[in-house]
């Protein structure tokens, strides 16, 4: 009977999290299929699949720690939050460093790269590089091409860029490693559940000692 209702516990636990990200799914369906967001966008792919049930999971686990150290309900709340925000900034940051992104050279000329899905969401801002896939950061520009007149325009300095083997360069996340993100969120915020849990559980027996 306990083993029975520890389980539904959890299902009722994790239910609102996997909810959420079904709904989220739902909403922005139209968008992803319109290619106006990204499957794998930051700030999008934790809203979506498993990782609200998993972060979720980390919130109430460390609700729980906090709340068996210090014990009132109002202050606990405020620190649950104060740690499970940063927390959850400083990851959104961190999970593209643990997948696999792919690194795209292309003329200036062209508006988007050869064999990338509108899906796929670049990481960071356009850079260039030289026909040697070497950097080319503004002094190299201006050394080049110091001497494009306003009057020129865009279409005068890519012209420049363009006649000294400038290329650009893009850093891709493919939308295909949807599920691999999610996994990561998964992986992370259920192992800190279980940390901070450990640290509860310690804490509450060594209180009552």
């Amino acid at each position: 009977m306990t083993s029975t209702t520890s389980r539904s516990d959890d299902f009722a636990l994790l239910a609102p999290g996997l909810a959420l990200g079904g709904l989220d799914g739902w909403l922005l369906s139209p968008y992803i299929t319109a290619s106006a967001v990204s499957p794998v966008q930051r700030n999008w792919v934790g809203l979506l699949g498993t990782a609200p049930a998993a972060a979720g999971l980390f919130a109430l686990a460390l609700g729980v720690a906090v709340g068996a150290v210090v014990r009132r309900v109002i202050p606990a709340m405020a620190v649950t939050l104060a740690v499970f925000v940063p927390v959850r900034v400083v990851w959104e940051q961190l999970r593209y460093q643990l997948v696999s992104a792919v690194r795209v050279t292309y003329p200036i000329q062209r508006s988007r790269p050869t064999g990338v899905s509108r899906q796929d969401w670049r990481l960071d801002l356009s850079s260039l590089a030289d026909g040697f896939g070497r950097p080319v950061g503004q002094q190299q520009v201006a050394a080049w091409c110091g001497g494009v007149t306003d009057g020129g325009g865009k279409g005068g300095l890519i012209a420049c860029l363009t006649s000294h083997g400038a290329q650009q360069v893009d850093t891709y996340v493919r939308a295909s490693q949807f599920w691999h993100l999610q996994i990561l969120d998964v992986v992370v915020f259920v192992g800190l559940a279980l940390l901070v849990l450990a640290f509860a559980w310690r804490t509450v027996v060594r209180l009552a000692d």
